[in-house]
């Protein structure tokens, strides 16, 4: 049995098959990237509200039906992605410091 445990990393190993370098994620793949942002950087339409760094978010017009996020300071949110939810990164005075889709 001892002999068996010294095997098994080399079995799982095996199983495993080589890593891939390049993953399709329901689009084109995009060479030296890591994630969606890299692979899809618009699927919030986040072109709209790029301007809006360095502003008071309680100044930005958001129109209805875009949902949206403000994350403050020390905040804790959701891990969970919305590829087309824009997320506003604001400091502790309201100013956007970051937009990103999620």
């Amino acid at each position: 049995m001892k002999q068996l445990t010294y095997l098994l990393p080399f079995l799982l190993l095996a199983c495993g098959g080589a890593p891939q370098d390049d993953v399709i994620i329901d689009g084109p793949v995009v060479e030296n990237t890591s994630g969606l942002e890299e692979r899809f950087p618009d699927t919030c339409m986040l072109d709209n509200y790029t301007g809006s760094v360095g502003q008071d978010f309680s100044a930005i017009f958001v129109p209805d039906g875009v949902t949206t996020r403000v994350i403050r300071p020390g905040e804790i949110v959701s891990q969970v992605y919305v590829a087309d939810r824009v997320n506003f990164h604001v400091d502790a005075n309201g100013i956007v410091t970051r937009v990103i889709c999620g």
